[in-house]
C-alpha cells in the first residue's frame, strides 16, 4: 500500500538529510531567510537572523547621539599624543561631516559602524603624521637656505670599537668561501644573502690591492656597535662602510 505524497515527501526528506552523498536539506523563510545543513558536518545554520539585525541596525537612529556626541566619541577613543584634542576634533567633525555628505550614509550607520571608523580615522591621522614629518625632513636638507641648517663636519663622530662588534651570528661559509683579510674587526657579521657576500669579497679584494684600508660588515639595530643614518622616521643601517686611502669614511 502507498503512503500519502505527503509521508512520502517528509520520508524522502529524512533520507536525504542522513545520506552523506545526498544535497543538503533546506528550508527558506519568509522569502529571504535560509535554514541549511552543512554537508560537511551536518550542523544546521542560518543566514536569515544575522541580516534581519543588520538591516535593523542601519534603520535604528539613535534617540540622544548625533554628530557632535559621535566626533567626540571618536575624538576620546583616538590615542594620538601628538594632537590636541581641539585640533583633533576639528578634524574629525570635518572627516565625519565630510563622510555624512556621501549617498547612502547616515548616522544610524556611522554609529553602528563607528568602531570601524575610528580605525579609519587612526590610519588617516598616522598617514599625515608621517607625510608631514617626510616633507618638513626634505625641507630642512634640501630647501632653500639649507646651507645654514645643516653641514658636515667631524663634531659627530663615531667610534669604531672592537670590543663592541659582538654580531649575533658570525659568517660560516654558507654563501662561498673566501679568506677575508681586510676586514676592520676579527669577526664578520652573518651576510644576508649571497649577494652581500659576493659584495664584501669585492671590497676585501679592492683592500688588497691598496684601493681601500679596509671595510666593516655593519650591524643593523645593534645598540653601540652599529653605524647608522638618521631618516625622517627610523634609521638606515648601511649593510658596509668602506675607509679609503684618501678620504675619511
Amino acid at each position: 500500500m502507498n503512503a500519502p505524497p505527503e509521508k512520502r515527501k517528509h520520508q524522502n526528506c529524512k533520507r536525504m538529510t542522513r545520506s552523506p552523498t545526498a544535497p543538503c536539506y533546506h528550508r527558506r523563510l519568509a522569502e529571504g531567510g535560509v535554514i541549511d545543513v552543512d554537508e560537511a558536518s551536518g550542523k544546521m545554520f542560518q543566514d536569515f537572523l544575522p541580516d534581519l539585525q543588520r538591516d535593523l541596525g542601519l534603520a535604528y537612529a539613535p534617540e540622544h547621539w548625533d554628530t557632535v556626541r559621535l566626533a567626540k566619541w571618536l575624538c576620546d577613543n583616538l590615542p594620538e599624543p601628538s594632537l590636541t584634542h581641539a585640533s583633533k576634533l576639528a578634524f574629525v567633525a570635518g572627516w565625519l561631516s565630510d563622510l555624512l555628505a556621501q549617498p547612502n550614509f547616515d548616522l544610524s550607520r556611522a554609529n553602528l559602524q563607528k568602531f570601524l571608523l575610528r580605525n579609519l580615522l587612526d590610519a588617516r591621522i598616522r598617514e599625515l603624521r608621517r607625510d608631514a614629518v617626510n616633507r618638513a625632513y626634505n625641507q630642512t636638507l634640501f630647501d632653500d637656505g639649507h646651507e645654514e641648517r645643516v653641514a658636515v663636519s667631524n663634531q659627530f663622530t663615531y667610534d669604531f670599537r672592537p670590543e663592541a662588534y659582538a654580531p649575533s651570528r658570525d659568517y660560516d661559509g654558507r654563501f662561498g668561501e673566501h679568506r677575508f683579510r681586510k676586514h676592520f674587526y676579527s669577526r664578520i657579521g652573518d651576510f644576508d644573502s649571497k649577494e652581500e657576500f659576493e659584495c664584501a669579497v669585492e671590497l676585501d679584494i679592492e683592500a688588497q690591492k691598496g684601493r681601500l684600508q679596509f671595510w666593516v660588515r655593519n650591524l643593523a639595530r645593534r645598540e653601540g656597535a652599529s653605524f647608522f643614518l638618521q631618516k625622517a622616521t627610523g634609521r638606515f643601517y648601511p649593510d658596509f662602510i668602506c675607509k679609503r686611502n684618501e678620504a675619511p669614511f
